[in-house]
């Protein structure tokens, strides 16, 4: 029978490695530490990292224990997602990058740097709120941004093949789960020396330019390139998705921009709270008009061909009826009138 990749159950594939390329787990995990490592400059990973080292230099000033914490807590959410990533390999048979093929995971991480880009461009901050800054020391939010931004830059690094990677992965792909473990470590430990070194070796901070008024552009710069990651992950989603996730964005923006305006700390609690519920409402809301609500995937019953007055008039003499459709895609009022009157079962 035919499985779900389209290929009959009866053809196997048999991977091949060119001779001398991977020979053993010593060779792949040596591989492994160098992909992982050129991961951090691929152009889908790059703004996060970036954002990441500028983080090391604000909090530079800290403690040593806080640049230390900070870069460790970065280098646990790679590894973290990496071990996830094994997982789902070893366990699901899902492979690399394969979580891009789903249609809600590209909406979901592009939804999150959209979010990301729009707090660089000053549209909304999200701020630890009072009760919890008091019960917890003022570097409790560096620690947590660390760690979720070693996830995300993770998850980003999914769709990227760079140098080593693929010969690895293959490899590492047709093995039992412990070697796959040991492989997908390899990469993340790779991915996450440049921030061990930072963090065990703080003085290697002095090679970058200190604080200053470039970190303010550094930021607006570091917010158009998540912009290009945005439209990248964009280029994934099909012809159908594309237009209403850029509607959702919309929706997206107007309530993270509300939040921002009337859900920040200078506000009285309550006020605080109904701009948050506001915002998760319209996000809900934006989510439901966007991919349910305008669901128009439904083909025409008949057959739909260019206009041929030929082809009517042969229509005319054979019987056939021929329904003559003139509209044009960027009217709203002609697709509202094709989706009721047309696109139905009736």
């Amino acid at each position: 029978g035919i499985g779900k990749t389209g290929i009959p159950g009866d053809i196997i594939f048999t991977p091949g490695y060119p001779d001398g390329e991977i020979t053993g787990i010593l060779k792949a995990v040596f591989f492994g530490l160098i992909a992982g490592f050129i991961l951090n400059f691929m152009p889908c990973v790059l703004p996060v990292v970036s954002l990441k080292i500028m983080s090391f230099v604000m909090n530079s000033g800290e403690k040593k224990r806080v640049v230390v914490t900070q870069g460790f807590l970065f280098s646990a959410g790679i590894i973290v997602s990496f071990l996830a990533l094994a997982s789902l390999a070893a366990f699901s048979g899902y492979k690399w990058g394969e979580l891009f093929q789903q249609r809600f995971f590209i909406i979901l991480m592009a939804s999150f740097i959209f979010s990301m880009a729009l707090s660089l461009f000053g549209v909304f901050t999200f701020n630890v709120p009072v009760f919890a800054a008091k019960a917890v020391s003022k570097t409790h939010g560096i620690y947590t941004d660390a760690f979720i931004k070693g996830v995300v830059a993770t998850l980003l690094a999914t769709p990227c093949s760079g140098p080593f990677l693929g010969g690895t992965l293959a490899w590492a792909l047709t093995r039992p789960p412990e070697i796959i473990f040991i492989i997908f470590l390899s990469i993340g430990f790779g991915m996450a020396l440049p921030y061990m070194l930072l963090a065990l070796y703080p003085s290697l901070l002095r090679l970058l330019p200190g604080p200053g008024e470039w970190m303010n552009h550094f930021e607006k710069v570091m917010g158009f390139l998540l912009m290009f990651t945005v439209v990248y992950l964009l280029g994934i989603l099909d012809n159908y998705s594309k237009v209403r996730f850029v509607l959702f964005l919309l929706f997206l923006s107007i309530a993270l921009w509300q939040f921002g305006t009337f859900g920040s700390l200078d506000k009285e609690r309550r006020k605080r709270i109904v701009s948050f519920t506001v915002m998760i409402a319209i996000v809900a809301t934006g989510y439901f008009l966007s991919f349910s609500c305008l669901n128009d995937r439904e083909a025409f019953p008949g057959e739909k061909i260019s206009f041929n007055t030929e082809r009517i008039l042969k229509n005319r003499g054979d019987g056939i009826i021929s329904v003559v459709e003139f509209t044009a895609d960027w009217c709203p009022n002609c697709s509202f009138v094709e989706k009721v009157a047309l696109k139905n079962e009736r």
